[in-house]
């Protein structure tokens, strides 16, 4: 938490089978339901596969430990945002509700969504650029590039990042 309130990212490594997914939901959780000015959470994972599992897993946790369920519905929602197509998460970035959500996503879909926008010449995202924005990218050594994540930085330049790794 202090890191992320001081804008300071870091690592978090565990071993295969270790409770990297529990750990992960519960720092994003701590994350997005923080009083340190965190905008937004946004857990980053590198394919559909494991997009799919990420938002069961975290659904399953949320309504293990009673801390709020996905309507799918960012208005509504409680807690997690599962995205399922880059339109939704452009929507859910220019949504009023997100700070006390967890938004879940492929790298692929957010970087198509700022290539989009840059490519239109649109200042959509321009109320984003001075939000704290946390991201959290699950298997970071391979999630994401760092030519792609210095372009991410650079479109949101009050982000920090965590990765988790093992």
């Amino acid at each position: 938490m202090q890191q992320a309130s001081a804008h300071e990212g870091g690592f978090i490594w565990h071993a295969t089978g270790s409770g990297k997914t529990i750990t992960s939901f519960v720092a994003t959780k701590l994350l997005a339901q923080s009083a340190i000015g965190v905008a937004r959470t946004v857990m980053i994972v590198d394919r559909k596969d494991l997009d799919n599992k990420t938002k069961n897993d975290f659904g399953n946790f949320a309504a293990e430990y009673n801390t709020g369920l996905s309507s799918r519905d960012a208005v509504g929602n409680t807690l997690i945002v599962g995205i399922d197509n880059k339109r939704e998460l452009v929507d859910n970035f220019l949504s009023k509700k997100n700070s006390n959500t967890i938004i879940i996503t492929t790298i692929q879909k957010l970087s198509r969504a700022i290539r989009e926008t840059r490519e239109a010449e649109t200042n959509k995202f321009e109320k984003l650029k001075g939000e704290h924005i946390v991201f959290i990218v699950d298997e970071c050594h391979r999630a994401v590039s760092d030519k792609e994540m210095k372009s991410i930085k650079k479109f949101f330049p009050k982000s920090t990042w965590f990765g988790l790794t093992g």
